[in-house]
């Protein structure tokens, strides 16, 4: 999903996003990788995430908070212990669990199993078919899985 915003836009969502981050240092490089994330994920998305991330770190040592740029980058906002129950979210960790072929993170998130296929005699490529397989099964039941995470951890 690819959002257009223009740069005034994007300006003041970032001052909004940055007024919730728990460490104000770099801001020149956090904003630029929220210029970046912004291409692809909705305000809400980053605002809601960045709220659970500064719950998690109140209190730590700010050696241990990550900086702004660094958690942009790393695309925390899909982490699973802040990530928020909106289709927004989800869509966006489920598209990485794709692109991963990460079924083991989608059966710890909602309780949907992936087992491994059987193999067929006349495939070459083991490894390829597996991945494949796993990134079938995500197609397959991506209903399923959104709906199950909404259930698990929609407020």
């Amino acid at each position: 999903m690819r959002i257009d915003k223009s740069i005034r836009d994007i300006d003041s969502d970032f001052e909004t996003w940055w007024a919730h981050y728990p460490l104000k240092k770099a801001k020149g490089q956090a904003e630029r990788a929220f210029t970046t994330a912004r291409r692809n994920v909705d305000l809400d998305t980053l605002t809601a995430a960045v709220q659970a991330y500064s719950k998690t770190v109140n209190g730590l040592d700010p050696k241990f908070i990550a900086y702004g740029s660094t958690w942009l980058n790393g695309k925390r906002w899909l982490d699973e212990d802040i990530a928020p129950a909106t289709a927004t979210g989800i869509e966006d960790w489920l598209r990485d669990c794709w692109t991963n072929h990460n079924t083991i993170a989608i059966t710890d998130r909602c309780g949907l199993e992936f087992y491994n296929p059987d193999i067929p005699e006349d495939v070459a490529d083991v490894k390829a078919f597996t991945l494949q397989a796993r990134r079938d099964w995500i197609k397959t039941n991506h209903d399923e899985i959104v709906a199950r995470i909404l259930k698990r951890e929609a407020p």
